[in-house]
């Protein structure tokens, strides 16, 4: 059952990576509006699924301040920076090359946990690490000579793609992206040995990025905007994306009970194959799938399963 949860965590999360790019080529609204529909959407389905435990007769402990502080602070890494960060990066470069960069996040969660929390890297997961950075750094290079051969194409005079510092940001932010998600993982660790219950901790995440985008949005004079707005925003992709991140979350955390979180990150990293095969599928006139990026995406994932067993 965990394997299975897991696989669907996964294809989940590469699902919406799809969503968002097919909602960034609909147009409809800015790209920050669009991650505030869908960290609306996370917070309606935890509202309803919480309601549901509560008038089933299930019970809560109550909430301490720690738990409370490191589950927010998970939230603004993940539901709001991380994917902000993810969502730029599926822009520039397309989702399938985000998606392989940004799965990076378990390496910098065991830097991280080393630096921060004084755990110890097994000698294995080295190995692991090496395999991620050599691949991740094969990508940026192929997804490069990608557009700079269509660069020359279009222009034969030989000055070279004029969107080669647009790629460079896409890949950086792609990193970036990876390392906020990293950094969002030590703190909700932090908050399940203070709070151990993983659908709190996702409801108080979504819940500090919402209160923290409508902050952002009040200083722009746009919180009134944005909510009589909002449902008649509530469709097209980006709808979509917060409800496949919604349903990543809750079978994450569901194959949690199942399975070591060893297993589970190491599965779950297979979420760049569901999202290049979306991207075959509903993309493939607008992005560029290679054998040799099939073939790094797998290096990548080799290496994440890599650390996180043996992290």
């Amino acid at each position: 059952m965990g394997v299975l949860l897991a696989l669907a965590a996964g294809m989940f999360f590469g699902l919406s990576n799809i969503t968002v790019r097919r909602a960034q080529l609909q147009g409809r609204v800015d790209q920050f509006t669009g991650l505030f529909v869908g960290v609306a959407v996370n917070n309606g389905l935890n509202l309803a699924l919480l309601a549901g435990l509560v008038l089933s007769g299930v019970a809560f402990p109550p909430l301490n301040l720690p738990a409370a502080i490191y589950y927010s602070a998970s939230g603004l890494l993940t539901s709001f920076l991380g994917r902000e960060l993810l969502f730029k990066s599926i822009r520039k470069i397309g989702p399938s090359r985000a998606a392989a960069l940004k799965i990076s996040a378990p390496l910098f969660t065991v830097i991280l946990g080393v630096l921060a929390l004084k755990e110890r890297i097994a000698a294995p997961a080295f190995f692991g690490i090496a395999m991620i950075l050599a691949a991740s750094y094969y990508i940026s290079l192929e997804l490069l000579r990608i557009h700079k051969t269509a660069g020359e194409e279009a222009n034969p005079a030989g000055s070279g793609s004029p969107r080669d510092g647009s790629h460079r940001r896409g890949l950086v932010r792609a990193v970036l992206a990876g390392m906020a998600l990293g950094a969002g993982n030590i703190f909700r660790k932090l908050g399940v040995t203070h709070y151990a219950s993983p659908l709190i901790g996702v409801s108080i995440s979504s819940f500090a990025a919402l209160l923290f985008m409508l902050a952002l949005l009040a200083r722009q004079g746009r919180v009134n905007e944005a909510l009589r707005d909002l449902p008649a925003q509530l469709r097209g992709g980006y709808f979509w994306t917060g409800v496949l991140t919604s349903l990543a979350l809750y079978a994450t955390f569901a194959a949690l009970l199942y399975a070591p979180v060893s297993i589970v990150n190491s599965i779950k990293a297979a979420e760049p194959l569901f999202t290049i095969a979306g991207s075959y599928v509903l993309l493939r006139t607008l992005e560029a799938i290679t054998p040799l990026f099939v073939g790094l995406t797998l290096l990548v994932i080799t290496g994440v399963a890599v650390v996180a067993y043996f992290s």
